[in-house]
């Protein structure tokens, strides 16, 4: 990295400090998106067939992921 931002010295040197303050934890296994109900009037074949439109499109590998969580 400090090859990378070798016309910038300090960068590095600031991004450990403020990096050496916070404190993150993530958790991978954790959804943190909220939940958006969809009202009633836009459920409905639309979404439905666009949404397995999308599925069909996708790698497999990420269609059994996101199969999987539904």
């Amino acid at each position: 990295m400090r090859y990378l931002f070798r016309d910038l010295p300090d960068a590095c040197d600031n991004t450990l400090a403020v990096a050496e303050r916070a404190s993150v934890t993530i958790e991978f296994d954790n959804d943190a998106l909220p939940e958006f109900p969809i009202p009633d009037e836009f459920q409905g074949a639309t979404h439905k067939d666009g949404a397995n439109r999308l599925l069909r499109e996708l790698p497999i590998a990420a269609r059994r992921s996101v199969t999987a969580t539904t």
